[in-house]
């Protein structure tokens, strides 16, 4: 069906049944180029059909066909038509009532930007569901490419692993300009610490390591490497002493921690950013821009706004959604034994809040045929550079987000987008990085496939301490020599 203009309703001949009527059915008008929301499966608004009592020369009355009488009058002293008539006035104001408040309404632009943030909260509450249902896999499976092309360098790379919840081991081929080696790292359960044992390995560099340092450099080529568990004990102890933070923020939260922040999160969110009620909606109707077309969708453009109030108080009832969630029991064991609040320092972002502009806009993107929300983009007041997060759910098991920065600056100007994307269906993750900035372009696709299969992982044989490689190569074997030479070591594996 055509897209209809919210001031010209459509009649069709169909009825209810799908056999034809001469009743008229008003179709749901639409924003312009918006398509009315269907089921209930597919909408949370559902537009019902009116339809109106038959009116022709002969009007239908109680299942009698009554004669148009002209200037004559009844046995009883009332005109024949004036009951068909007020029938026929009554359903023509039925008609327009029901068109007002059950079709045109719910379809103005302003209605329909906010049905689609209602419908993404909704979509996100299948998400959260989907994440505290899910149960964790046995094992998982890394697949992934990279490449890199600058002008000083260019790379191409393979990256291959597999793990469970305390034990990894990962590949990496590479191709750097034509010198071609792989990287190994394995990471070994150690079950007096939360940290594993690691153990990295290098070849094919012999030639490269020898010219930074000569022979005993390039002995090390397909050597193994051992990293104890006590040596990342000390140094992350060390690194947290520099900081001025806790040694226990080493002890991630549990699955069942964050799931309980991220449902409680969701309600909040659902209350304030995916609402409708404009005594608590965070996000506010400005203008409907018209129809355009992006990532191949076709989309409904609007400018949005703030309420300052309500995102002040948005960002309160998550502070303290998350303060009563189980999340803080692990927040509290950390940093000095603050709240989750604290941490992520909230009084700090109210104030920034304070500072905004009442009339600060953004871009939103409402998808014609889903009614969810596309995307949102932000753009900078001085070098229009924008931020975009986008969800490009079409439908099916998938569901993708995207972070994209597309630069103004004239020094480096470009984009950058980090995607994820997770099957519901398969719990597969899939990642992706996508950079093209001014002299540099970088692509990645990790793909993250759970299994029932466990993995075999055990230490690797022959494998050389790292305090003898340090005294092979005539470093300071102190933990700070170690402080230079772990990161060192860990960017060559990754």
């Amino acid at each position: 069906m055509e897209p209809t203009n919210p001031s010209k309703p459509t009649n069709t001949t169909s009825s209810a049944n799908g056999t034809e009527s001469t009743a008229p059915v008003v179709a749901a008008p639409v924003s312009p180029d918006v398509a009315p929301p269907q089921s209930q499966e597919a909408s949370s608004v559902s537009a019902p059909q009116v339809s109106a009592p038959a009116v022709s020369g002969n009007p239908v009355v109680d299942g009698m066909q009554s004669s148009p009488v002209s200037g004559g009058a009844s046995a009883g002293g009332k005109k024949k038509w004036f009951v068909p008539a007020l029938v026929g006035g009554a359903a023509v104001l039925l008609l327009a009532g029901g068109y007002v408040f059950a079709m045109y309404l719910p379809n103005r632009p302003e209605s329909v930007f906010s049905t689609s943030l209602q419908r993404s909260g909704q979509a996100v509450d299948k998400l959260v569901d989907y994440m505290e249902n899910t149960k964790t896999s046995a094992s998982q499976m890394y697949d992934g490419t990279m490449t890199l092309q600058s002008s000083g360098a260019s790379l191409d790379a393979t990256i291959k692993g597999e793990g469970d919840e305390k034990n990894a081991k990962l590949m990496l081929e590479a191709n750097v300009s034509g010198q071609k080696f792989t990287a190994d790292m394995v990471a070994v359960d150690a079950e007096q610490s939360d940290m594993p044992d690691m153990y990295v390995k290098v070849s094919g560099v012999k030639s490269m390591l020898e010219g930074l340092g000569g022979p005993q450099y390039g002995a090390l080529d397909s050597q193994w490497i051992g990293i104890d568990h006590t040596l990342l004990d000390t140094y992350l102890n060390l690194q947290e002493e520099q900081l001025g933070t806790n040694s226990s923020l080493s002890a991630a939260p549990t699955e069942e921690q964050l799931k309980d922040a991220l449902t409680r999160m969701q309600k909040v969110n659902k209350e304030y950013l995916f609402s409708g009620d404009k005594a608590k909606a965070v996000v506010t109707y400005k203008k409907y821009e018209g129809k355009e077309t992006k990532n191949g969708r076709d989309v409904n453009h609007y400018t949005a706004g703030y309420n300052k109030d309500n995102l002040k108080a948005y960002v309160e009832a998550v502070a303290k959604a998350l303060d009563e969630s189980k999340l803080n029991d692990w927040a509290k064991q950390q940093d000095g034994g603050k709240k989750v609040s604290e941490m992520l320092n909230v009084s700090e972002l109210k104030s920034s809040i304070d500072k905004m502009k009442a009339d600060d806009t953004f871009d939103m993107y409402v998808d014609v045929k889903t009614k969810l929300v596309q995307s949102v983009m932000f753009t900078s007041s001085d070098d229009k550079s924008t931020f975009t997060v986008a969800q490009n759910y079409t439908g099916g098991d998938v569901y993708p987000l995207e972070l994209t920065i597309d630069s103004g600056d004239s020094a480096n100007k470009g984009k950058a987008m980090i995607g994820m994307s997770v099957n519901t269906k398969t719990n597969e993750l899939t990642v992706k990085l996508d950079v093209d900035m001014t002299g540099t372009t970088a692509k990645m696709n990790l793909k993250v496939t759970p299994s029932d299969k466990k993995v075999s992982i055990t230490a690797p044989t022959g494998a050389k301490p790292v305090a003898d490689v340090m005294k092979q190569l005539g470093l300071d074997q102190s933990v700070l020599g170690a402080q230079t030479l772990l990161p060192n070591i860990a960017g060559s594996a990754l």
